[in-house]
């Protein structure tokens, strides 16, 4: 397995104990292991509720990571 590089940013209440930096994985390869990976290291997470995208795009299912991505992490919105 090779090492991957994303870019996490955070927004709202989640970037109070997560934040915005660089992170290399070995061994993540997906959005659901990266979920995983962050629900672990933060265990807040898990009792949010909280909305992942990949390059802009919101991750409605599991994707693989690619090298450099940018992933933002962010509580629901909602607005009109």
């Amino acid at each position: 397995m090779s090492n991957i590089e994303i870019r996490l940013i955070t927004f709202g209440n989640i970037a109070e104990f997560i934040p915005a930096k660089k992170i290399t994985f070995d061994g993540i390869q997906d959005t659901d292991g990266l979920k995983l990976h962050l629900e672990t290291n933060y265990p807040q997470l898990k009792t949010m509720k909280y909305k992942m995208a990949m390059d802009r795009q919101m991750v409605q299912s599991n994707l693989l990571l690619t090298h450099k991505a940018t992933v933002a992490i962010m509580p629901p919105f909602s607005g009109g």
